[in-house]
């Protein structure tokens, strides 16, 4: 047998080998004042106190994908996080992308008409128009007066650059106005040339050119039954719904830009979707329900401990030592440059647990004895080895790589200690305080 229950022993340790704690009520009123002053610093700084929902936060910002991931963000107008939006009428695809294109949270669209453009019919008529023009033309058969040739032909070109402006053809103005200046180099160095091989290479290269042009004028429509199926299915499903595609401008990452993004594009389709409504919306949730949370487990604890000393004074002091503990881990976090994430909230209800059982044991003794220092002689030792024990459990986690799980593991040995703190020294201090003034007014 490892123990004997039989045999009994009653060892009491030496008085002068025992360990005491009531040193720390011997000055009651300035430890109350230094005490009150840091409660004070974490109440002003309390408002900058935020809730963080930016998951790359939480990662090792050494992270492979972390770096390809501001990678894309910084070099690209995309992002792997992105809203969408589907519909079965082209028509309303097409209107909600070209009003949702002129928000300024938004960088790019992408959709079907990427591949296959809204009003093909229309422009075709513009490039009938504009490869008329080009029919009147004429590159001569021989290099004969070729330079004045060349110039025609870039008066024409102008011409034609002119009119794709007015219709509002983008592309093939670019492509004009680039031909345009490729011509008057070229006249300016027939001129300066005037060499007959190098002018009948020329002359090859402008029919070659006039032939693609015309080509370029004639283009035939663009169908969804030319596309490729794979290609097909990343704008279109198996349903016929079409997807819409919009990119954010900013940090898409950042909640404040997020939200900027988010609620911008919901002016225009309000039941749009993707990852950031996923994320914005459960942090909102997140917060308001622990919010509520917090409400009603503040309401039950006081209940339980009104119910346990049926006193209100030992309900303020036992759940004010709660608060106070928690204004202090506030300052710790704004000294620390730290907020509350998605995965360190989750150790404030065992900071609440841990702090209203010590809280409790410590006002259970002192109204058994009616003594402050015999209290802290009596139970210090036990809440110490408890809070040191829970800190030490939980500080380890602070040097993991991850770093919301490091925040984590921090405010919950933070927090330990500073209800350690309130525990053995403000809550004892101020009875003590009220223990002398009672007496003094007897």
């Amino acid at each position: 047998m490892l123990f004997d229950t039989h045999k009994q022993t009653n060892k009491t340790i030496p008085a002068n080998k025992q360990v005491r704690f009531d040193f720390l009520v011997k000055h009651p009123k300035p430890t109350i004042i230094v005490l009150s002053v840091f409660t004070l610093i974490g109440l002003i700084v309390a408002p900058s106190l935020h809730f963080d929902s930016n998951l790359l936060n939480l990662q090792d910002q050494k992270l492979e994908s972390l770096v390809f991931e501001k990678i894309i963000q910084d070099n690209t107008e995309q992002s792997t996080w992105f809203l969408t939006y589907h519909t079965k009428d082209l028509n309303d695809l097409y209107d909600k992308q070209t009003r949702v294109a002129q928000l300024s949270s938004v960088k790019k669209t992408d959709s079907l008409f990427q591949l296959v453009p809204q009003n093909q019919k229309e422009r075709l008529l513009q490039l009938q128009d504009l490869q008329k023009k080009l029919q009147h033309s004429h590159v001569p058969a021989s290099p004969q007066n070729l330079p004045q040739q060349v110039d025609l032909l870039k008066t024409q070109v102008a011409t034609l650059t002119n009119q794709a402006f007015k219709n509002g053809m983008i592309e093939e103005f670019n492509e004009l106005n680039s031909l345009n200046d490729t011509l008057g180099k070229q006249s300016d160095t027939l001129r300066a040339a005037k060499r007959v091989p190098f002018e009948n290479n020329f002359l090859t290269f402008v029919n070659r050119l006039q032939g693609e042009l015309h080509s370029l004028l004639t283009p035939s429509l663009v169908t969804e039954a030319e596309l490729p199926s794979k290609l097909l299915s990343l704008y279109k499903s198996a349903n016929g719904s079409y997807s819409l595609t919009i990119y954010p401008h900013k940090d898409i990452w950042d909640p404040q830009n997020q939200e900027e993004f988010i609620n911008q594009v919901r002016t225009i389709i309000p039941d749009v979707t993707g990852a950031p409504v996923t994320t914005y919306e459960s942090a909102k949730r997140l917060v308001s329900g622990f919010l509520l949370v917090a409400l009603l487990t503040s309401l039950i604890i006081l209940f339980a401990i009104w119910a346990e000393f049926r006193e209100i004074r030992a309900s303020l002091f036992v759940f004010g030592n709660l608060v106070i503990s928690l204004i202090w881990l506030v300052g710790y976090l704004y000294i620390r440059d730290l907020s509350i994430n998605l995965a360190n909230f989750f150790a404030l209800p065992i900071i609440i647990g841990t702090g209203v059982d010590n809280a409790v044991h410590v006002y259970h003794r002192i109204r058994e004895t009616g003594s402050v220092p015999g209290t802290l002689n009596a139970v210090s030792p036990a809440i110490i080895m408890s809070c040191l024990t829970t800190a030490a459990g939980f500080v380890s986690l602070s040097f993991v790589r991850h770093r919301g799980l490091a925040s984590f593991g921090e405010l919950i040995s933070v927090g330990t200690l500073f209800i350690l703190i309130s525990s053995l020294v403000l809550l004892p201090n101020i009875m003590a305080l009220c223990s002398q003034n009672k007496s003094s007014s007897v």
